[in-house]
């Protein structure tokens, strides 16, 4: 018994898998346009969104993008809509 070879054959080591391509995620709640980095950024409203979701998502404060576009939103930063195109 105790000098007996083993009969378990060696287990090979499992290959590593290839290292994925990073995927550009995109954000949930809106569109941001970024095809001209000197332009301002665009921001294209979803349902659900409000303007401190999105002002903190672009890095912001949401009176900085309301009075960046006062004239889309009104005169009630709580009343924006789906489809309202804003600058950021």
């Amino acid at each position: 018994y105790g000098n007996a070879p083993s009969a378990a054959a060696p287990v090979p080591k499992a290959a590593k898998p290839a290292p994925r391509a990073a995927k550009s995620v995109p954000q949930a709640g809106g569109t941001a346009d970024r095809s001209d980095r000197g332009a301002s950024r665009g921001y294209t409203v979803r349902q659900g969104d409000t303007l401190s979701l999105v002002a903190a998502r672009h890095g912001t404060h949401w009176q900085r993008v309301y009075a960046a576009n006062r004239q889309v939103i009104g005169g009630d930063p709580n009343m924006i809509v789906p489809g309202q195109r804003l600058s950021l």
